[in-house]
């Protein structure tokens, strides 16, 4: 399997941060998408919030009973 990057917020900080520009505000969460991650590490303040990690996806099939 192929493994990939993706973001998440640290855990000591999740859910627990929020970050306000122009009006806008977002609280840092591991619910939020991985393109809202990435912007967000872009950010020099919230990048000490997140994480870079490896992950192996997986072919979890869901029950449909």
């Amino acid at each position: 399997m192929r493994k990939k990057k993706e973001w998440r917020v640290l855990p000591s900080y999740e859910g627990k941060v929020s970050l306000e520009q122009q009006g806008t505000g977002v609280v840092l969460s591991n619910a939020l998408s991985q393109e809202q991650l990435a912007e967000l590490a872009k950010l020099p303040l919230a990048a000490g919030f997140l994480e870079r990690i490896t992950v192996t996806p997986t072919n979890d099939v869901k029950d449909e009973n």
